[in-house]
């Protein structure tokens, strides 16, 4: 996934030439605006744009897709498919969700006097799990009001659009429309713009002091082991906050000080940023079991390896540094059916694709620290970032949309004012 580009853009997913975004701007019409372009980049600047397809979810339609993919029942119809597909001695699996729309002829201006029919598909695919699929093409208008497609996907369309897409991406995908179900929900029937969240969050429940960047709080469980040789240090702390929002992303700081020393003046201090997309699905593989079921497996095999793994740092100056943060089960007497978050930071190079790469080991790492929490305490921390997220959907979107449902309110408002005086 790219930058951010647009206002409205809520989220980008690039395949070869081609990216899908997901807009927030057709939110005020109650739907779900993705955004499907192709493009070649040797044309010239501003002309390289080849073909691009419109899709509008209905947001409560796209509310149940994200249920569907979340709780693994798009999986089970894709593994159905597949299980076809073999039978039938096809490369090419049905699709598991189908959606249909379009534009009528005398909103399309089509050369053919024809309406215009778009799909949304989701396909399982073959080199990646999944194929996110926009298609275009002639269609007609039955009787009953629905676009009816008069061209197949391999013969007779217009355009045909595929975002390739990992099972991380999927969830991306789907968390972002459940997001995006519950803005529109907020901005539709609440007053989101007196929405305050320092009314809710920033108070340490311990000193009852303001920080308004503060949102949660993890301490250590009592005398941990992490491994063989190392102990966890009993005065860890790590703290979530909300200052990092704005740049769409959660900090997380990891210190051994006391709670009385602030951020700025803590030499002790490593902060971790996660990107905010990718928090969130982390949050809901904690909740689903999927973290759980990783770790299950493991402990199968025999195996002691991150159940989770975030690679960041910084570039100061041309000196970089890399940041890990890392999600393991406990595999000590002491830490069994517990959970160790671990930050850590050392020297590092950038990728070609502009990742950080560690050049460091654990034993060589500048600083690492294991922060070992229980199952509740996990789930607690899912929980945070997954409200952090909606507060992050919400003042970063919600000033986008609201100008046009208010003005659709308005608009209603008068129709019934005209009613009332008939």
């Amino acid at each position: 996934m790219r930058k951010l580009q647009s206002p409205s853009q809520v989220v980008r997913y690039d395949g070869n030439k081609v990216f899908m975004e997901m807009m927030c701007d057709g939110l005020s019409i109650n739907r779900i605006f993705l955004n499907f372009c192709q493009y070649d980049k040797a044309a010239k600047k501003g002309s390289r744009m080849t073909s691009s397809i419109a899709i509008y979810l209905e947001v409560g339609k796209a509310a149940v897709l994200a249920e569907s993919i979340l709780n693994g029942e798009l999986a089970a119809k894709a593994k159905e498919s597949r299980l076809d597909a073999e039978q039938r001695k096809s490369n090419y699996p049905n699709p598991v969700f189908v959606s249909m729309g379009g534009s009528k002829p005398q909103d399309v201006g089509r050369p053919d006097g024809k309406a215009e029919s778009r799909q949304f598909k989701i396909v399982p695919g073959n080199k990646l799990p999944w194929l996110i699929t926009a298609e275009k093409g002639p269609g007609h208008v039955d009787p009953s009001g629905l676009i009816v497609p008069e061209y197949t996907t391999a013969r007779g369309s217009d355009a045909v659009i595929r975002i390739p897409m990992t099972d991380e991406s999927l969830y991306s995908f789907a968390l972002h429309l459940k997001e995006l179900f519950s803005l529109w929900m907020l901005e539709k029937y609440g007053n989101v713009n007196r929405f305050d969240p320092a009314a809710l969050r920033g108070y340490d429940p311990a000193t009852g002091m303001k920080k308004t960047s503060l949102v949660a709080r993890f301490e250590q469980e009592p005398n941990p082991v992490a491994d063989a040789d190392r102990k966890i240090n009993p005065a860890l702390r790590m703290g979530i906050h909300a200052s990092a929002l704005p740049i769409d992303k959660i900090l997380m700081e990891f210190t051994t000080s006391d709670w009385t020393v602030k951020s700025s003046e803590d030499k002790a201090l490593l902060p971790i940023f996660l990107d905010i997309s990718k928090a969130n699905v982390l949050a809901t593989d904690i909740l689903s079991g999927r973290i759980a079921a990783l770790a299950a497996k493991q402990k199968k095999t025999g195996t002691y390896e991150p159940v989770y793994l975030s690679l960041g740092g910084t570039n100061k100056n041309g000196k970089i540094e890399s940041r890990q943060f890392k999600i393991f089960a406990g595999n000590t007497p002491e830490t069994k059916d517990k959970w160790i978050l671990q930050a850590e930071k050392g020297p590092g190079h950038l990728s070609d694709t502009g990742l950080f790469v560690p050049d460091y080991t654990e034993k060589t790492a500048e600083c690492l620290y294991q922060l070992c929490i229980g199952s509740d305490e996990l789930k607690r921390f899912a929980l945070c970032i997954r409200d952090m997220a909606m507060l992050w959907m919400i003042k970063k979107f919600g000033p986008v949309i609201q100008p046009g449902i208010d003005e659709r309110r308005q608009n209603t408002e008068n129709e019934i004012a005209k009613l009332r005086a008939v």
